[in-house]
């Protein structure tokens, strides 16, 4: 029996990699000769760099940057292919998970520490930049990044703008030469699985403001400056990106990168392609994966869409985990995944509420069958526990004695 483990970070709580090891274990102590193969998955988020490194050769760079507030940050990149190709996580540098959520302000939070990590490789001699966004505190429209990069970005005064999306608000002159000359040579990928545009009901304030700390008023007041600096950029370089899919991601920061001549490609195809993901299912038994979140929003290109994609050709069982499920998951289910457990919902001292449902699963055949009953239980379960369905996410031992759990059901008799 070969096990594939293959999630997402669950946000704010667990890497991909630990996510990964937890699974590991929790499989391992049920059935110690199974065979088990782990890959952590990133769309471009937490994780990515960890991801593509686990997959090839490369050497990873520790740079101190100017992190999201102002404040200096240990951030990493990667360089590969012969230390020609760099890889970039935007998180590393403006990620929302450094912040305290007293200090989530996308007011004042800046991009500039990732211009400063594209900088650095550049300077090591990279040629290939692949950035890849998600997880991003800011909604600057990447001005500090561009900023760092060399533009010139000015006020009514003359004075360089100060960092964070309000300050859009003020500007009033920018001007790329600098800049460009800096990247004159470089290719920029753009790894992302976001679709929004830049403005708009869609956009990057309306749609991502609020996720990173900003009211209604905050988000209308960050939508003018994201369209001033839009305006006051396309007429200097004469173009329009603004309703380019994806230029809303990060805050926006899609939106700066493509200034630079940048081509996005999604992030989830990027890191299957680095992983031989597509491969290593169509070689495994059973597939877990599993990331903080599932709602209706999954199945837009996503991580879990695309593993979901790949077991339903190869028909493979997938069992996705998730500190928090929406009451809409029908698309997901038609997209390949067998069963959708919320993990929050299972815990190591309720194990005496498993036994009814241990003795009616063992009775079924197929995994088919049992995956059904799982999902029974894991439901009524939470209905018993509604406190638990509205937690962000779970923890650590959630995640293990969940899967150990699905493990006991689906192999009791191993």
């Amino acid at each position: 029996m070969k096990f594939l483990i293959c999630p997402d970070s669950f946000k704010d709580c667990m890497t991909a990699s630990d996510a990964s090891l937890i699974m590991h274990k929790a499989i391992e102590s049920i059935l110690p000769n199974a065979l088990i193969k782990t890959i952590p998955l990133s769309d471009g988020g937490q994780g990515f760099i960890n991801s593509i490194l686990i997959a090839v050769k490369g050497k990873l760079i520790e740079k101190p940057v100017c992190g999201p507030l102002g404040k200096t940050v240990l951030a990493s990149y990667a360089l590969i292919e012969n230390e020609e190709t760099a890889i970039i996580e935007s998180a590393q540098a403006a990620g929302l998970e450094l912040l305290a959520l007293t200090e989530r302000n996308p007011f004042y939070t800046t991009t500039y520490g990732i211009g400063e990590l594209i900088l650095d490789a550049i300077s090591k001699g990279a040629k290939k930049i692949i950035v890849g966004l998600g997880g991003s505190s800011t909604v600057d429209g990447g001005a500090g990044m561009l900023q760092a990069l060399g533009a010139e970005l000015l006020d009514k005064n003359l004075h360089v703008l100060k960092p964070g999306g309000l300050y859009l608000n003020d500007l009033e002159q920018v001007n790329f030469k600098r800049l460009l000359a800096n990247l004159a040579k470089v290719d920029i990928l753009i790894a992302s699985d976001v679709i929004n545009p830049l403005l708009g009901p869609m956009g990057a304030a309306r749609v991502f403001g609020p996720q990173k700390g900003a009211t209604p008023e905050m988000v209308e007041i960050l939508e003018k400056g994201l369209a001033k600096f839009a305006q006051l950029c396309n007429h200097n370089l004469k173009i329009s990106l603004t309703e380019l899919p994806g230029s809303g991601a990060a805050g926006g920061l899609g939106y700066a990168l493509l200034l630079l001549g940048g081509k996005i490609v999604s992030g989830i195809d990027l890191i299957s392609n680095f992983t031989n993901l597509e491969q290593e299912i169509s070689s495994a038994d059973i597939v877990f994966s599993g990331e903080g979140s599932l709602d209706s929003q999954t199945i837009n290109g996503k991580t879990i869409s695309k593993i979901a994609k790949l077991c339903k050709k190869y028909n493979k069982p997938l069992i996705v985990l998730a500190g928090k499920t929406s009451e809409t998951l029908e698309a997901l289910y038609a997209l390949g995944i067998s069963a959708i457990l919320p993990i929050a919902t299972v815990h190591e001292h309720e194990c005496s509420c498993v036994i009814p449902c241990l003795i009616q699963i063992n009775s079924l055949s197929s995994i088919t069958e049992k995956l059904a009953a799982i999902e029974k239980f894991f439901s009524s379960h939470r209905k018993i526990y509604p406190e638990l369905a509205q937690a962000l996410t779970a923890g650590p031992d959630d995640l293990f004695y969940a899967v150990q759990l699905i493990i006991r059901q689906l192999f009791a008799s191993c």
